[in-house]
C-alpha cells in the first residue's frame, strides 16, 4: 500500500514540472535544501558529484550522462528557479500583509461610519474627486 502511495505522490509531483527539463535538474531541484546543508560554506567537488549522479542514472536533457561542466550550470539553473520563487512568494507576501482588512479605512475605521479625517474633509468642502489638483477651488466660494 505504501508503494502505491508513493508512486501516486511522484505522479503527481510529476505532473506539474515543465517539460524539457532534465531528470539531472529535477533531483537537484527535488533535493535542492539538503545539497545546500551538505555543500555548507564550501564548494561542490563538480567531477566528484558529476561522477556520482551518472552512477545513479540521472542523465542531461538529452538523455546522456552529465560532465562537470552540464553538473554545474544545472545546479546554477535550479538555484535561479529556486531564488525567483522564493522572491515571488516573498512579493506575494508583502502584498497580502499590506493589503488593508475589508471594511476599514486607512485611519482604521469602519468604511461608511463617517471616520473624523472624511468628516474634516467634507465640512471643509473638499471633494475628493477624480482630476482633483488638492484644495485650491474645492473650498466653496475659491477658485
Amino acid at each position: 500500500m505504501k508503494q502505491a502511495q508513493t508512486d501516486v505522490k511522484e505522479m503527481m509531483a510529476e505532473i506539474g514540472r515543465e517539460p524539457g527539463r532534465s531528470s539531472l535538474f529535477w533531483d537537484f531541484y527535488d533535493n535542492h535544501a539538503a545539497m545546500l546543508r551538505a555543500k555548507g560554506v564550501g564548494r561542490f567537488h563538480w567531477k566528484d558529484l558529476s561522477a556520482r549522479v551518472a552512477a545513479r542514472g540521472l542523465t542531461d536533457a538529452n538523455g546522456n550522462a552529465p560532465d562537470q561542466q552540464t553538473t554545474k550550470k544545472t545546479w546554477l539553473r535550479v538555484c535561479q528557479l529556486k531564488a525567483r520563487e522564493q522572491a515571488a512568494r516573498d512579493k506575494q507576501q508583502r502584498t497580502r500583509n499590506r493589503e488593508p482588512e475589508r471594511g476599514v479605512n486607512a485611519e482604521g475605521e469602519a468604511a461608511g461610519q463617517g471616520g473624523a479625517v472624511e468628516q474634516r474633509q467634507r465640512e471643509l468642502g473638499y471633494g475628493g474627486r477624480a482630476g482633483h489638483r488638492g484644495w485650491r477651488g474645492s473650498k466653496p466660494g475659491h477658485t
